[in-house]
């Protein structure tokens, strides 16, 4: 979890949707490391599953070859078995690793060389960097929306400039 003194900067994330695989990997700059932030749902639970970062974005092939060679390793865990599901996390640190340095690139999940399920790295907004709209005629944010009379003088001391 990032802290006060923290550098913080770029962010990516990584939307996994591979047969019955699905989740998300989140990747945060902080301080000259890399903030890892995986949950996937639908792998199997027999070992570990690694997480790792591969030279191309092209998941062209079935078998994700395509991808090229890995670039960075980027943590394994164990998946858990569910109700009727299995869920892998991974949450942690890499040192000298920075988000930019990945983007366009593919994310592999792979289990005992198998690569199972890939996605490509893309931007996206960073802690506190994405404030949304409710509205694009006055400005309020979705996160004051509910605070904020639909109407009258109450709303316009809310608004901010439309850019």
């Amino acid at each position: 979890m990032p802290r006060s003194k923290d550098v913080i900067g770029f962010a990516a994330v990584a939307e996994l949707h591979c047969k019955n695989t699905k989740g998300v990997v989140r990747l945060l700059d902080i301080s000259n490391s890399l903030l890892v932030d995986a949950v996937v749902d639908g792998l199997p639970f027999d070992s570990k599953v690694k997480f790792s970062i591969h030279k191309y974005g092209d998941l062209s092939s079935s078998d994700y070859s395509s991808c090229g060679d890995e670039l960075a390793f980027l943590g394994e865990t164990i998946p858990e078995h569910l109700d009727s599901d299995t869920r892998a996390v991974l949450h942690g640190t890499v040192k000298g690793l920075n988000v930019s340095d990945f983007i366009g690139r593919a994310l592999v999940v792979s289990q005992q060389n198998k690569r199972l399920c890939a996605a490509v790295v893309a931007r996206s907004a960073g802690l506190f960097q994405n404030s949304k709209q409710f509205c694009t005629c006055d400005g309020v944010s979705i996160w004051d929306e509910r605070r904020v009379p639909s109407v009258g003088p109450q709303r316009a001391a809310f608004a901010q400039p439309h850019l």
